[in-house]
């Protein structure tokens, strides 16, 4: 995996070019989370500690909240 600067992924993003094999730098600032969407469909690799986002920010949604989510075991391996 190569790093790449948060300035040149946004240059790739907005000529809409392919970034597979690459990862956000460390030392990059954070990115808000839609902007680490958009990179991510073009293949940006962008860990979890350097996405940007307000607590106040995220909506409660009842439907998926309230959901009885069950867990379901993996199958095993042959």
């Amino acid at each position: 995996m190569t790093n790449i600067s948060l300035q040149a992924a946004l240059a790739a993003l907005e000529q809409e070019q392919s970034l597979k094999g690459y990862q956000l730098a460390e030392l990059e600032p954070k990115v808000e989370a839609l902007i680490a969407m958009q990179l991510n469909k073009l293949g940006l690799l962008i860990q979890e500690q350097q996405i940007y986002y307000e607590e106040e920010d995220i909506q409660d949604d009842a439907e998926i909240d309230d959901y009885d989510w069950k867990i379901i075991p993996p199958r095993p391996l042959d």
